[in-house]
C-alpha cells in the first residue's frame, strides 16, 4: 500500500482527488453525490478508469461538504452538523470524557469531539484533552479543558486526566475513535456495581480497549489508576489485569462505536503524516483500504520496537515471567538504536539511566 497513490487538493472552494479507482465503489458515489445534492448545492466531476479523479466545488462550507459526501460513501456517522463553539463543560459533570491526544488532531476535532457531544445530549459531562504527542494544533480545542502530558508517555496521560476529572464517572478515549450512541452512559453505568468496575465495547483478549472505556472515579483510584511504569503498549493489559486480581469484573458492553485502531501510530511513522492528518479528518478512506495501511504501518511499529520492549520487560518483572533476561537484552539493545533516540528525544544521561535500571531489573 503507497501512500504516493493517493494525490488530492483542498482550496476555499473546491476540492480535487485522485487515487486508485478499485478504492471506492464508482455506483456508491454516485448515489452518495445525488443523494447530497438534493439538500446543498455544488458542482463535481468524476472520471473512472484505472484512477478515480473526483473535484467538487461549492460556495458553501467545503469542508463539511467533504466530510459529508465521504461519509456516505463510506458508510461513516457525519457529526458535521455538531457545533463545537457552542459546547460547554459541565460544572457538575455525571461523567468525564478523557481523551487521550497524542497526533490525530483533526480527526478529534471533527469527528471524536461532535460524536461525544452529539451521543451525550442528555447527560451533562466535560470533555479533557490531555496531550501527550507533538505537531498537534491544541488551538482547536480551546473551549474544552486541554492539559499537557510528558510526550507519548500514555499511562501518565490516562492519570493526570483522572486526577482533573469533576465526574462521577470516567470514560476514556483514544484518538482514533468515535461514538455513535445516545444511549451509550445510560448503558454503561447501569452495568457498574460493586462487582463490575468497567466496561468497553471491545477487547483485546483480555484488555478492555479505551474506545472508550468506562469506570467510576471511585474505582479508578481505588485500583490505583494506570501503573505508569509503563510508558506504551501494555498500560491497558496491566490496567485490566489489576481489576481482574482484585476478583472483579470487566464487561463487554454493546455500543454503537467504530475504533479505526492505529491512526495516530500511522501519522508517526509516515513521512506522509501531514497527507494522513486531511484524510482521516476528512473520512476520506474506506475501511478496507484504512486496515490496508494500518497492518503495514503497524509492522513498522514492532519493527522499531519503540517502547514495547521497556513494557514488556517491567510487566515481565512485575509479573514474574520466564522471559524476563531475554527481553532486558533485546531492549537495551532496542534502546540504542539511533531511531529510537531521535524518536523520544531521550538525552545521553536519561539513556544511561533507563539501561541501568532495566539491566537491575530483577
Amino acid at each position: 500500500m503507497k501512500n504516493n497513490q493517493i494525490y488530492f487538493t483542498k482550496k476555499k472552494n473546491s476540492f480535487c482527488l485522485k487515487c486508485p479507482a478499485y478504492f471506492y465503489n464508482l455506483d456508491k458515489i454516485k448515489q452518495s453525490i445525488k443523494e447530497l445534492k438534493k439538500f446543498f448545492k455544488f458542482k463535481d466531476y468524476l472520471s473512472y478508469s484505472t484512477n478515480l479523479l473526483l473535484k467538487i466545488s461549492t460556495k458553501g462550507n467545503i469542508d463539511n461538504l467533504i466530510i459529508k459526501l465521504f461519509s456516505k460513501i463510506n458508510n461513516y456517522p457525519d457529526f458535521t452538523d455538531v457545533n463545537l463553539k457552542n459546547f460547554r463543560n459541565s460544572n457538575k459533570p455525571l461523567i468525564s470524557c478523557i481523551i487521550l491526544l497524542t497526533m490525530n488532531d483533526l480527526f478529534v476535532k471533527n469527528h471524536l469531539i461532535p460524536s461525544i457531544i452529539k451521543s451525550s445530549e442528555s447527560y451533562p459531562i466535560e470533555i479533557i484533552v490531555i496531550y501527550n504527542g507533538k505537531s498537534a494544533n491544541l488551538n482547536y480545542f480551546k473551549q474544552f479543558k486541554v492539559i499537557k502530558s510528558s510526550p507519548f508517555w500514555v499511562s501518565k496521560g490516562y492519570n493526570i486526566g483522572a486526577k482533573y476529572a469533576k465526574g462521577k464517572y470516567l470514560a476514556i478515549f483514544h484518538d482514533d475513535c468515535i461514538i455513535n450512541d445516545k444511549n451509550w452512559i445510560k448503558k454503561a453505568i447501569s452495568i457498574l456495581d460493586k462487582k463490575v468496575y468497567a466496561v468497553s465495547p471491545e477487547f483485546k483478549g483480555k484488555t478492555a480497549k479505551n474506545v472508550p472505556l468506562i469506570i467510576k472515579k471511585n474505582k479508578f483510584l481505588e485500583i490505583g489508576g494506570y501503573d505508569e511504569h509503563y510508558f506504551m503498549g501494555k498500560e491497558d493489559t496491566d490496567f485490566s489485569a489489576n481489576i481482574l486480581l482484585r476478583n472483579k469484573k470487566i464487561r463487554k458492553i454493546k455500543l454503537k462505536s467504530i475504533h479505526f485502531g492505529g491512526m495516530s501510530t500511522m501519522i508517526l511513522f509516515s513521512k506522509y503524516s501531514s497527507k494522513f492528518k486531511f484524510l482521516f479528518s476528512y473520512n476520506i478512506l474506506p475501511k478496507e483500504i484504512l486496515s490496508q495501511f494500518l497492518e503495514y504501518y503497524f509492522q513498522l511499529f514492532k519493527e522499531k520496537k519503540i517502547g514495547i520492549y521497556l513494557d514488556e520487560i517491567y510487566m515481565s518483572n512485575k509479573y514474574k515471567h520466564k522471559s524476563l533476561h531475554r527481553m532486558k537484552k533485546r531492549a537495551v539493545e532496542t534502546l540504542a538504536l539511533p531511531e529510537y533516540n531521535n524518536f523520544l528525544n531521550i538525552n545521553h544521561r536519561n539513556l544511561n539511566f533507563i539501561i541501568k535500571k532495566i539491566k537491575g531489573a530483577q
